[in-house]
């Protein structure tokens, strides 16, 4: 990616930032950049080798970390 490039896509993440509030920027497996509505905590990265048990273990203490949405509903 070149300086120009990282400006451009920085403007675009700004822009939808700004639309959704805040945003998630994810890299895919061919590197480009995706910005997402929302907030997100990072769990980890997992591909089809992934361990169950050490997957399962990683979404109960995610779960366990839940907090209020904001509409109350836990």
């Amino acid at each position: 990616m070149t300086p120009s490039e990282a400006r451009r896509r920085a403007r675009a993440i700004r822009a939808a930032a700004r639309t959704a509030g805040c945003v998630v920027v994810i890299q895919d497996g061919q590197g480009r950049l995706h910005a997402l509505p929302g907030r997100a905590e990072v769990v980890g990265t997992y591909d089809g080798r992934a361990n169950l048990e050490a997957l399962a273990d990683d979404l109960l203490f995610l779960t366990s970390k839940a907090r209020t949405t904001r509409d109350g509903k836990g």
